[in-house]
């Protein structure tokens, strides 16, 4: 008996096809990813032991940075297999997330439940939010119908998922800048919770990956 229903089996082929297309297509950025990883993985290293100071502010930003940190492979993923809708989801989450954790650090939060506020964040990123919020709501259908689109005709959708390399790009892009800023509030974070040590130097590693995004039309100018 297989171990997978016929759709799984299904979904997990074609995914598999369009990885071989996103990968082919994204090599630049996947050095960019490459090295992010890198880089969040020197920082979590250094954190791995008792902070000298810890204070509501940083104990909050430990926790949402440390969960972020656990879904890194998982986007990527999710983006390269053509599951851009999905992605979507999960890149807008991460945006609200970075938000508070900026928002925690210039103990700047509004205490009535309110949604972290976007516009805090660095990078030119907030105008994305707006259209990831499109596709969560599904209020962006023409956008949605992109996704699952047929060859075989108009007016005819497929669940099986197909590259498309505006989005497999500007999704991946946006990925590897919001863990580029995660990068940089860990170290931030760092800086507070262990003043009796030296910090491992990010400079370049941040110039490296700032100058891919740059190269690959995602930036304009390294910021």
């Amino acid at each position: 008996m297989s171990e997978y229903s016929k759709l799984e089996k299904i979904l997990i082929e074609s995914a598999q096809k369009v990885r071989v297309l996103s990968k082919k297509s994204n090599v630049e950025l996947l050095v960019a990813y490459k090295k992010v990883g890198d880089l969040l993985y020197t920082l979590i290293e250094h954190g791995a032991r008792e902070p000298d100071v810890l204070t509501d502010s940083c104990s909050n930003r430990v926790s949402l940075t440390s969960n972020m940190v656990q879904s890194f492979h998982i986007v990527e993923d999710i983006i390269s297999s053509g599951a851009y809708w999905s992605a979507s989801a999960v890149l807008r989450q991460h945006m609200e997330t970075l938000a508070r954790i900026i928002e925690y650090r210039e103990d700047n939060i509004i205490r009535d439940k309110k949604p972290p506020n976007v516009k805090v964040l660095p990078f030119n990123m907030a105008p994305n939010y707006g259209r990831l919020s499109e596709l969560c709501h599904t209020s962006g259908g023409e956008v949605l119908g992109d996704f699952s689109g047929c060859a075989e005709g108009e007016g005819i959708a497929t669940a099986i998922p197909a590259y498309r390399e505006e989005w497999s790009k500007s999704l991946l892009s946006l990925h590897i800048a919001q863990m580029l800023t995660l990068a940089i509030e860990i170290y931030l974070l760092q800086v507070e919770l262990y003043q009796k040590s030296d910090l491992p130097n990010i400079d370049k590693d941040i110039m490296e990956i700032a100058k891919i995004l740059v190269e690959t039309g995602f930036w304009k100018e390294l910021t």
